[in-house]
């Protein structure tokens, strides 16, 4: 009896069921229900979609990811159960699926005794938070540019290492060239300003404009020391320095206000990216390895430096 065949069969007299094929129909369902949802049992593979079980359940979850298809963008960030349904022997443990938002995980072929104790025990552990005071620092935000934090940034690089030890993980730092000049000459308001549209440029929120800086819905853009961090799950070094390239080559060309007071009349980036496992075995080797090219990057401005 296939899967769906026995959720059917068993919860239809106790559940008002809901189906979902793709990425789209979910986020859809997500939008008209929200909270009302009692619980979502989530596949990893999702046919004919542009994201997969993990990707949604951070959307789900509150967690922006850059690059979503317009389908996923603007949806409430949900309290509701979700429990993964994976198959036996899948390459993701229950911690690792637990850690990116899930509340338990119900293997296939879906026993019925184990999905009736995973939903009792998910909504009770719902309730149970919702006791607990809230904490702010949860999905923490930069306020000044809306992109995550660095102590994010430190969690989301841990959680993608204990998905996948060996990656692909690929890592851009970026700073923006001569920003405290621009700052002297325009003042700090504007300085601020800048930091708010190249933020805006990387989360792909300027609407209209022509940028080709557009990233996957996996990658995660975060504050890091003066300017920012781009982390890229299952991203080899050729879509890191493409990605890293298509970033430079844009915020050159972008008319952003005072360019004119900039070096070559442009406001432009200097970027260091890093793999792993190229150039880094762990969290803090990556950090480095980027940290390092970035300080190439900077001495030559405007420019793209990969980690050795």
């Amino acid at each position: 009896m296939e899967n769906r065949d026995v959720i059917e069969l068993r919860l239809r007299d106790r559940f008002e069921l809901l189906w979902a094929a793709t990425d789209r129909e979910a986020c859809s369902m997500v939008q008209k229900h929200g909270e009302r949802l009692y619980a979502i049992l989530m596949d990893i593979q999702l046919k004919g979609s542009q994201l997969d079980g993990i990707q949604l359940t951070k959307l789900f979850r509150g967690e922006p990811l850059s690059g979503v298809p317009p389908h996923a963008q603007g949806l409430p960030a949900l309290d509701v159960p979700i429990i993964f349904v994976t198959a036996y022997g899948s390459r993701y443990t229950e911690e690792q699926l637990l850690a990116v938002g899930g509340t338990a995980v119900v293997t296939k072929p879906v026993d019925f005794v184990d999905l009736t104790l995973a939903l009792a025990n998910a909504r009770a552990r719902s309730v149970l938070r919702k006791l607990e005071p809230p904490r702010p620092d949860r999905f923490a935000k930069d306020t000044l540019t809306g992109a995550f934090n660095d102590k994010y940034l430190q969690t989301a690089i841990t959680s993608e290492l204990s998905l996948a030890p060996k990656g692909p993980l690929g890592l851009l730092l970026l700073e923006i060239d001569a920003l405290d000049k621009y700052s002297e000459r325009l003042g700090p308001a504007q300085g601020d300003r800048l930091l708010r549209q190249i933020g805006s440029v990387l989360l792909d929120r300027i609407e209209g404009a022509k940028l080709s800086v557009k990233g996957r819905a996996a990658d995660v853009v975060c504050r890091h020391g003066n300017g920012f961090a781009i982390l890229m799950p299952k991203a080899d070094q050729a879509m890191v320095r493409a990605r890293a390239e298509s970033i430079r080559s844009a915020i050159e060309e972008y008319p952003f206000t005072g360019r004119e007071e900039q070096p070559g009349r442009a406001v432009t980036v200097s970027i260091g990216a890093a793999c792993l496992p190229h150039n880094a075995a762990g969290k803090d080797d990556l950090i480095e390895a980027a940290a390092a090219a970035l300080s190439a990057a900077k001495r030559a401005k405007n420019r793209v430096e990969m980690a050795k």
